[in-house]
């Protein structure tokens, strides 16, 4: 006996275009007075390698520090200005999905074609830039921390230094350095004033602001501090 396979039949772009558009239309409509439960941010395309995050108190301010030693802030009102509105952003979303969606279904066989090297921007553009590049460290960036209002942001490196950088001024304010060996980790107090770094050097250091010194260096680990 033999069995007959009828070819698979492909979603007709009319289909893909009713389905999306209802699902658009369900949708809850967000504003000030319908706020989201909670909000998540995801980084995509990091090829310089994203090794860490960090967000603000006031979920204002997202950070990311890479491997190629930059440190980015991004401005989440910016953002959101650059986004538009809520129909602008659906609208810029829905044919920029049918775009991809027949895009890949076409090209789905060709030889030596990367499916991930095509980028759609959402929204319109006011030449607003809602990132800040900070360059200062030699190194790959481990952590990266905001102080309890905002004001300033904390980065470790492997070049064994911590920087405290000016999301005001956009700039690079101190540069802490005590460390032997790369620092993993750094946070601030909730009081803002002080902060904690740990690192391969078997310890872990307390500082303040205002000093470059380290105020208390507490060792006795036997391996890395985290």
């Amino acid at each position: 006996m033999h069995k007959l396979f009828a070819p698979r039949q492909s979603l007709r772009p009319t289909e893909v275009e009713h389905s999306i558009l209802e699902d658009l239309r369900n949708r809850v409509q967000l504003s000030s007075i319908a706020l989201p439960s909670v909000s998540f941010y995801t980084f995509i395309n990091t090829h310089n390698g994203l090794n860490c995050s960090s967000i603000s108190a006031d979920g204002s301010m997202v950070a990311g520090g890479f491997s190629d030693s930059s440190l980015k802030d991004w401005d989440m009102a910016k953002l959101g200005q650059q986004t538009g509105s809520y129909e602008t952003l659906s609208r810029s979303f829905f044919h920029a999905f049918i775009d991809s969606f027949f895009a890949e279904t076409t090209s789905s066989h060709a030889e030596g074609e990367d499916s991930a090297s095509g980028e759609h921007k959402l929204g319109p553009h006011d030449g607003r830039r809602s990132c800040t590049l900070f360059q200062g460290h030699s190194g790959p960036v481990y952590s990266a921390t905001f102080s309890p209002f905002g004001d300033f942001l904390l980065s470790s490196s492997s070049d064994s230094t911590i920087r405290l950088w000016s999301t005001k001024l956009n700039a690079n304010l101190v540069c802490y350095k005590g460390h032997n060996y790369p620092v993993w980790d750094v946070k601030f107090s909730p009081v803002g004033h002080y902060f904690a770094s740990s690192s391969h050097d078997r310890t872990a250091r307390i500082w303040s602001m205002d000093r470059i010194q380290p105020l208390r260096i507490m060792a006795g680990h036997l391996s890395d501090v985290d």
